[in-house]
């Protein structure tokens, strides 16, 4: 699939405008699905290989990435300069998501721009909203922490292992 037929969906336009989205249209479950497909030859892949394909699936990231990495989209996510991340990261990243220079991240993080409708008929026809997600530099994010749609983390946080973290 195209960048262009992504950028020119319907879905796709309400997601990024933080407006209701259906996250099951095809256009965007395509997308998905061959992000998921780098994402698993990312995680599969070592040395130069997996630098170059970290390069394809995250253009906009400088990092170190420890294994069985997943996101939605990757170019969605955003970073000044290096972070570091641990073991089973997971960044959906419906909307924006920006991590500042010299943050760590711990193992089996959870990142999401993405919440579900609360009427169940409306999630069951996969209905969601995305909210931009702000991570300072220097921030230090322990392991099993959960970060919600909308959260902002200032320069210098530290979030203990296990919180969640949503908007403040």
């Amino acid at each position: 699939m195209s960048d262009n037929a992504l950028f020119n969906d319907e879905n796709w336009q309400l997601m990024t405008t933080g407006q209701w989205y259906q996250t099951n249209s095809k256009v965007l479950a395509s997308f998905r699905r061959e992000i998921k497909r780098q994402c698993q030859q990312f995680n599969q892949a070592q040395g130069e290989r997996r630098k170059l394909l970290q390069r394809a699936l995250l253009p906009n990231v400088e990092a170190v990435i420890g294994s069985h990495f997943a996101s939605d989209y990757g170019f969605q996510i955003k970073s000044d300069g290096i972070f570091t991340a641990g073991e089973f990261l997971t960044i959906l990243d419906g909307a924006s998501v920006k991590i500042g220079v010299d943050t760590i991240i711990g193992d089996g993080v959870v990142i999401t721009s993405v919440e579900h409708h609360k009427s169940p008929q409306a999630r069951l026809q996969g209905w969601q909203k995305a909210s931009p997600v702000i991570i300072g530099n220097r921030v230090t994010i322990g392991n099993g922490v959960t970060i919600l749609p909308g959260a902002v983390i200032a320069d210098d946080g530290v979030i203990k292992d296990g919180e969640i973290v949503g908007r403040r």
